[in-house]
């Protein structure tokens, strides 16, 4: 009984707060059905490449050679270690994360006639899209390493304003759903990516490379071009709206040149939102590259098949994404959140037990539809808890952080693989990431609980 009165309660503050913040993006038309969709072919270019990435890549290197005047730890002349596997099969890329903040800041303070977001997200399609077609070459040991880290980084010369394209273009109350629909459009980028693999991948893997580079182009310059960015309603001096102690709304004074790290830790929730899906990435990181070479290596299946497996994980993400979108626009993306990161713990320790692929199947339903979550919901969070005039910069930063954690846990995981000789071990590290960012988003305040700048 007093559980259910506690939950009641914070629904009822994050319903107050979720009006407080819809009031506050009043002045923001929300999109047509036509244009969120149009918006939401963006996520196209990134499912493809984070498909590509995290799952192709890795079975892509079993065809290459570690060159032969390299240190004896890195196995000069053999397979390529999975420490390394891990590290270029991440689509969020060290190098690309570190650039975040810099392209944020650029795009807060880009005018062009598509906007301040659309020149970055087409440069960043087209070196993308050029970095993939290379690999269809199957260019030498170096080269290839080149391609990789360089399509990571304009992958998110890209996607870093395109996710704060969010907060420029929908109300609060829309978000949820917007998040779900790039999410679906991300689901269809993998389900294109996985199909072409499955006919392609065993006789002609360069159209594979080629289909996908033109394809992750052509969505992000559509999303660039069809999407008419607001007029920015705010004056220098604007300061930011926040909440007192006593629960009322308060005009507090801001800077705009205010240093992004201090904005950041200003912001308690953002700060321990940043953290908790820092956690989630860390774990996700761990898995991603590795669920096609487990099927291969742990349950005996061929190449093509182990995409299979993959595709499951996809539609069911499709079919997650609809559903915890909706439903954290009626309950809070927080509260969302937090049991869909629990049921991936639990599918995560149960796929680390899984001896055929019989039994993985429906283990990679469960993976799915907790995956789908924090696929739908982490960019709408992200984008409520941001300041409005610093979104390009604040969110540069948060994906930053995100981008360390996910090559640090690919790393961690990679290491476990080559030490154990087996893949089952970095789904028990997965999970155990997945508790504890639920556990972390816990601290994040009882909805959205600040109306921002």
């Amino acid at each position: 009984m007093l559980a259910s009165q506690e939950l009641a309660r914070e629904l009822e503050i994050a319903s107050g707060e979720g009006e407080r913040l819809a009031e506050a993006d009043s002045h923001i038309t929300p999109l047509s059905l036509s244009q969120s969709l149009l918006y939401s072919t963006g996520g196209i270019a990134g499912g493809l490449v984070f498909t590509m990435m995290n799952n192709a890549l890795p079975l892509f290197l079993l065809s290459y050679s570690m060159p032969t005047n390299l240190p004896a730890f890195l196995n000069p002349g053999g397979a390529v270690p999975a420490t390394i596997v891990a590290l270029l099969t991440n689509e969020r890329s060290l190098f690309g994360g570190l650039i975040q903040p810099l392209v944020g800041n650029l795009s807060d303070r880009t005018h062009t006639r598509i906007g301040k977001r659309g020149p970055y997200m087409l440069a960043g399609g087209l070196g993308t899209g050029a970095c993939i077609a290379l690999l269809a070459l199957q260019p030498p040991f170096w080269l290839m390493v080149a391609a990789v880290t360089l399509a990571g980084v304009a992958l998110f010369v890209a996607l870093g304003p395109y996710s704060s394209l969010l907060a420029d273009i929908t109300p609060y109350t829309q978000r949820g759903r917007t998040g779900g629909l790039i999410a679906v459009a991300g689901v269809v980028g993998a389900m294109i990516f996985v199909l072409l693999s499955v006919g392609l991948w065993a006789t002609a893997r360069g159209w594979v490379f080629l289909i996908t580079a033109l394809l992750v182009i052509v969505a992000l310059a559509v999303a660039a071009f069809s999407v008419r960015e607001p007029e920015n309603h705010l004056s220098e001096d604007d300061g930011r709206w926040t909440m007192d102690d006593s629960g009322s709304i308060v005009h507090r004074p801001s800077s705009i040149v205010q240093p992004v790290w201090r904005g950041l830790l200003a912001e308690r929730s953002l700060t321990v939102y940043v953290a908790a899906m820092g956690v989630y990435w860390l774990g996700a990181g761990a898995a991603a590259p590795f669920i096609t070479r487990f099927g291969v290596k742990e349950l005996g299946v061929s190449e093509e098949k182990s995409f299979l497996l993959l595709l499951v994980v996809v539609v069911a993400t499709s079919v997650g994404a609809v559903f915890w979108g909706w439903l954290g626009d009626r309950v809070g993306r927080k509260r969302a959140l937090q049991p869909a990161l629990l049921l991936f713990a639990v599918a995560a320790l149960a796929g680390s037990q899984v001896r055929d692929i019989g039994q993985a199947i429906p283990v990679m339903v469960m993976v799915g539809l907790g995956n789908a979550a924090p696929t739908a919901l982490h960019l709408s969070l992200l984008a409520d808890l941001v300041p409005k005039r610093r979104a390009g910069a604040f969110m540069g930063y948060a994906n930053m952080i995100w981008s360390v954690a996910q090559p640090l846990g690919a790393l961690v995981s990679g290491v476990l693989v080559d030490v154990t000789q087996s893949y089952r071990g970095v789904f028990v590290l997965a999970a155990v990431c997945m508790v504890f960012a639920a556990l972390i988003l816990k601290w994040v305040g009882s909805g959205e609980n600040r109306v921002r700048e």
